[in-house]
């Protein structure tokens, strides 16, 4: 059976830590960006069926991020995390339109979060098959 491939962007590089070394332990193939660009180039490498980003971050934001992934990768979900929801707010109509997943998890999680909503995707994904 196919584990999830899961890309993490943010720009801080202790919650990139943290997000993998928790979804690593529930067995998921993890890579970490801490930029827009770097994620555009592994999820073209690698296929991630499923990435979390940050909406906040210099350079793309996680709008240009989901827009970019999603024009390459259409089955790859592409979830928002942030700690803003006012900027959320302003540019979720942009995230959605771009094709991304119509929900966001505000920062900071609870560290459960994460590997409870890719069992969530995943189970999903094999319901449609």
């Amino acid at each position: 059976m196919h584990k999830a491939k899961i890309l993490i962007v943010d720009d801080e590089a202790i919650i990139l830590k943290a997000y993998a070394r928790e979804l690593e332990r529930a067995g998921y193939k993890v890579f970490t960006a801490s930029q827009g660009q770097t994620a555009v180039e592994i999820a073209r490498k690698e296929h991630p069926d499923i990435v979390f980003t940050d909406m906040v971050m210099p350079g793309m934001d996680g709008v240009d991020v989901c827009r970019e992934i999603k024009a390459d990768r259409n089955d790859t979900e592409v979830i928002l995390i942030s700690g803003y929801p006012d900027e959320v707010i302003e540019k979720e109509t942009g995230f959605f339109e771009a094709g991304g997943r119509r929900e966001w998890l505000k920062k900071p999680l609870d560290i459960d979060e994460l590997p409870r909503t890719v069992a969530k995707i995943v189970m999903e994904k094999n319901a449609l098959k």
